[in-house]
């Protein structure tokens, strides 16, 4: 709210005294936009952490329960599918020059494969798990701080 506040303070500043009210709409108008403009950021992040929240309930459904249904593994690809999907909105245009995104990418595959890592018994479903948590924590920190 502070930001908005500063902001209109700005535009109010460039108005001359003997202009009218039409610049200040505009400007508010395009304080309008901005705010459009995070909404949809917000609106992504929700969508975002809401595929999270779904892929370990599969996770933990597929792993932990046993469960080989097929529904477990449904539940599974559509929310590795919505965190892809709504983590490149977020992102619009994938920076280049930072290397942040491709990790967390390698984390995404990482996460897809897991339950084959503990159906074919290469690791026993409480170790897939825990590296699967791991791993979130990991994507979490890249994409809060951005290292690199």
């Amino acid at each position: 709210m502070r930001i908005i506040s500063i902001k209109l303070a700005k535009c109010r500043e460039e108005i001359d005294a003997e202009d009218d009210f039409f610049h200040l709409g505009l400007c508010l108008d395009h304080l309008g936009q901005k705010w459009r403009a995070v909404m949809d950021y917000l609106t992504m992040k929700i969508v975002h952490l809401s595929g999270v929240f779904v892929l370990f309930v599969s996770l933990g459904a597929t792993l932990l329960a046993g469960s080989g249904k097929v529904s477990a593994k449904m539940l599974h690809g559509i929310a590795m599918l919505v965190i892809l999907l709504a983590g490149f909105a977020m992102l619009r245009k994938p920076p280049m020059d930072s290397y942040w995104w491709m990790a967390k990418a390698g984390i995404w595959v990482f996460i897809g494969i897991a339950p084959l890592l503990s159906r074919r018994k290469i690791l026993p479903p409480s170790i897939v798990l825990l590296l699967t948590l791991g791993a979130a924590v990991g994507a979490a920190y890249l994409g809060i701080r951005k290292p690199f």
